[in-house]
């Protein structure tokens, strides 16, 4: 019996020793700096059927067009596939709307790069940068 009690007691010490020393206790609330920022972000329009997916890494951006009519169709199309930073990290790109519904204008919140993005039911989808050079209004 004694050596039942050794074994168990070994098994305990050698569980206990794999556990590095961890107590169950319950976990803590996260903090923001360990919340992943996600790549991909949806904006809404005011078009209520349709939505426009930024991927925040990169300052892609698509449009996506759904509906709840099968005859309508659902579709994806691109409005702006030029990768503006391949470096960069979740998050350093944004949407922001306009007063116009069919135009954005896209942030780079590294630099503060701006551009003029615009979507809509026809092929006149783009972004083009904005010049942020001063200019001289005096006249």
């Amino acid at each position: 019996m004694k050596w039942l009690r050794a074994l168990l007691f070994s098994i305990c010490c050698v569980l206990s020793a794999c556990e590095g020393g961890h107590t169950h206790t319950q976990e803590k609330p996260p903090t923001p700096e360990s919340i992943k920022t996600p790549r991909f972000k949806v904006y809404q329009t005011q078009n209520i059927w349709t939505l426009l997916l930024l991927d925040t890494r990169t300052g892609r951006l698509w449009q996506a067009q759904f509906s709840i009519n099968k005859q309508s169709g659902e579709w994806v199309v691109p409005v702006q596939t030029t990768v503006l930073d391949s470096n960069g990290e979740n998050g350093r790109f944004s949407l922001s709307p306009t007063g116009n519904m069919w135009t954005f204008i896209l942030i780079d919140s590294e630099n503060g790069a701006l551009w003029h993005c615009q979507f809509g039911m026809s092929d006149e989808r783009f972004c083009k940068p904005i010049d942020l050079a001063p200019k001289d209004v005096a006249g």
